[in-house]
């Protein structure tokens, strides 16, 4: 008894210490897709837990896995927000699988040996990396120690009987269910477990009913606490409107097929871009799968059972639309997640035996072999972290943070950039950069060279050598010229367009970070040609003209003041910085009803504290003077005399009566709302 806690305390020990040497690094990432999301449940979660129970429309994140929420809750309430302590609870629950993993293998018959290298392997297999160093993904890991923990206590339920493992068995696999609806594929395994003892077909199919109607409870209710968004939803809102056609049936034959190549092609290795399928892994993919459905029919009963685990572990994944899976920044790796124990074990019982045919050099071949397979997937796996860094690059880049997305993606460029999807990333880091106003020419100088052929690439290039007057501006105004007809001649212009208005709204932005107002109404008015029913642009072209108004207004060029605010009024008309603005310029210069008018239909609008007040002032100055103290009132009922020092209401009276225009009334108001009535 002493001997096996210290042997197993040894194997703890080297799962810790593995995981930190090839997982460590995590504590350095930031957040990815979704990431955010979950933040801000935890936030909700901890000032109402009620929130636990709101319907999914109410949360940022209908995830419909209630117990991984509630396991990335508990992180929060002691960790907080922070990054680092998800990353490493991500990699704690992938070592409490591997260990986990280890105990089954041995409570199952195994050798100790070889229980412990067959979850090593599966420890550091590269395949299904996403699901460790993704926050959003811990569902996995989570998913599978419950699924292994709901075998362990099925195995003792066979073996002792009774009502707690019963209730332990049931329990984990609900638990796990909550965790990744996958979870289910652990019930025909324990069914076949039941039936391979020799039990009758009654007996299995009580277990079978047990098991099923935990199962049943725990699928419906994550289903109808998932958000429509969620890749469950979208697999079957796509098969229910493609009514089973022969594409979506083709298509999740192309996903199975791709999914268990990879569980070899990508297990301690990386011979191929992750992010991309190629045809030939179709075919590895039927063959690998042939020999499945083999071992299932002819193999002895362990060969069977893991053939049947990696069966049972990737059908649900291939059975989501096709599209979703291919349209993945960095493949379908966490889909592996728990079919690759499977396969772990399978690569460790190959090797054993082979090994056990070569006599006394077994051994020896062995620790060469398994020495290379830890040092290969040492290799690779700090080779994908920069996929990790790219994906979480454009995640930062669509929730608006182009500083912290930027700085990403240079990290994912820098760590090992024939492992992510270099063009792209040049091109959003190159996108993100002309935001930040920076200068993106190194860049799109580096990132053209290597991919020359690349439209997007090129047509970023060639904004930037217009905007920077080069002297190939007329040059490349061509070139931009002649892709419009060659993309309109394919059948995409659309997305030329999108692209070309995108770049120049990023590019407007970078204008607007550095006070170059003309430049930015420029970029926005070129952008507005490209995609003229885009309203956020529309709304920032009047944003810029407004801006380039009031720096006028305050550079004495009223007229260019007034024709900015005009147009600004053009492209929004119920701009109420605009009117204000422009109804100040009105009251400056005397047309005190056109500056009225301007007043007045903003607060239709808006309940403008500078509209009320200047209204007020102008009645003043037109002599209306009950008007003006009835409006100086309601100015000060609604938004307070706090409020109307701020915005300037008090030194504009003053300045009134330093002209020597209605003082007494003006006096009066300063006094009755402000207090001493002086002009000082």
């Amino acid at each position: 008894m002493t001997t096996g806690i210290l042997r197993w305390s040894a194997f703890v020990f080297a799962v810790v210490a593995s995981s930190w040497l090839y997982f460590g690094s995590l504590g350095d990432h930031l957040l990815d897709t979704h990431d955010v999301e979950t933040f801000r449940d935890n936030i909700a979660l901890s000032e109402d837990f009620w929130y636990f129970f709101a319907p999914v429309e109410e949360k940022q994140l209908g995830s419909g896995r209630p117990v991984a929420e509630l396991v990335k809750w508990l992180v929060f309430v002691v960790f907080g927000n922070d990054p680092r302590w998800f990353h490493l609870s991500s990699v704690f629950l992938h070592g409490l699988a591997t260990v986990l993993l280890a105990l089954w293998l041995r409570s199952s018959g195994e050798d100790l040996e070889f229980s412990w290298c067959a979850a090593l392997l599966f420890l550091v297999n590269v395949g299904h990396f996403q699901a460790v160093h993704y926050i959003s993904a811990m569902d996995y890991p989570l998913a599978l120690s419950f699924a292994l923990a709901s075998l362990l206590s099925f195995g003792a339920l066979l073996s002792k009987g009774g009502v707690i493992w019963r209730f332990l068995w049931l329990g984990f696999l609900g638990m796990g269910a909550l965790c990744h609806i996958s979870t289910g594929a652990v019930l025909p395994l324990c069914v076949y477990w039941h039936w391979q003892q020799n039990c009758s077909l009654k007996e299995t199919g009580r277990f079978l009913a047990w098991g099923a109607a935990v199962l049943g409870l725990a699928v419906a209710s994550s289903l109808m606490a998932a958000a429509g968004e969620t890749s469950t939803w979208q697999a079957l809102d796509s098969y229910a409107n493609d009514s089973g056609s022969q594409s979506t049936l083709s298509g999740a034959i192309r996903v199975l097929l791709w999914l268990v190549s990879r569980l070899i092609t990508t297990a301690h290795w990386l011979p191929l871009t992750l992010f991309e399928r190629a045809n030939w892994e179709l075919y590895l993919g039927a063959l690998i799968l042939a020999l499945l459905v083999l071992s299932i029919a002819k193999a002895d009963g362990r060969s069977r059972f893991w053939a049947l685990w990696i069966f049972t572990h990737i059908l649900p994944f291939a059975l989501l639309n096709e599209r979703i899976v291919l349209d993945m920044p960095a493949g379908p790796s966490r889909y592996l997640y728990a079919a690759s124990a499977g396969s772990s074990v399978i690569l460790a019982s190959l090797l054993r035996y082979l090994f056990s045919k070569t006599a006394r050099f077994g051994r020896p071949l062995a620790m060469i072999c398994y020495f290379f397979l830890l040092v290969s997937s040492f290799h690779n796996l700090k080779r994908v972290e920069a996929l990790s860094f790219y994906t979480s690059g454009r995640s930062y880049i669509s929730n608006g943070d182009n500083i912290t997305g930027a700085a990403q993606l240079r990290r994912a460029i820098e760590h090992s950039p024939q492992t992510i999807p270099l063009a792209d990333a040049y091109t959003r880091l190159s996108y993100a950069l002309l935001y930040l106003g920076e200068d993106p020419g190194p860049t799109l100088e580096t990132a053209i060279t290597h991919f020359p052929d690349k439209l997007w690439l090129n047509t970023l290039g060639a904004i930037y050598m217009m905007e920077t007057a080069s002297p190939d501006s007329a040059h490349w105004r061509a070139w931009l010229d002649s892709t419009s007809h060659r993309a309109n001649a394919v059948g995409r212009l659309d997305q030329f367009h999108r692209n070309m208005s995108a770049a120049y709204r990023n590019l407007a932005e970078g204008y607007f970070k550095r006070d170059r107002l003309e430049q930015a109404v420029k970029a926005l008015t070129t952008a507005l040609r490209y995609e003229p029913e885009r309203i956020s642009t529309r709304r920032a072209l009047a944003k810029a003209y407004v801006q380039l108004g009031i720096d006028n207004y305050f550079s004495k060029k009223r007229e260019m003041a007034k024709a900015a605010f005009d147009q600004a009024l053009l492209l929004e008309p119920d701009n109420v910085e605009a009117r204000i603005n422009l109804g100040w310029s009105f009251y400056e210069e005397g047309m005190l009803d056109s500056a009225i008018n301007q007043f007045q239909r903003v607060l239709r609008l808006n309940p403008s504290s500078h509209a009320h007040f200047n209204l007020a002032l102008c009645y003043l100055a037109l002599g209306k003077l009950e008007l003006a103290r009835n409006t100086y009132a309601e100015a000060i009922d609604a938004h307070g005399t706090i409020e109307g020092h701020r915005i300037g209401a008090v030194n504009d009276l003053r300045n009134l009566i330093s002209r020597n225009v209605q003082v007494r009334t003006a006096s009066g108001i300063l006094g009755l709302y402000w207090g001493n009535p002086a002009v000082r």
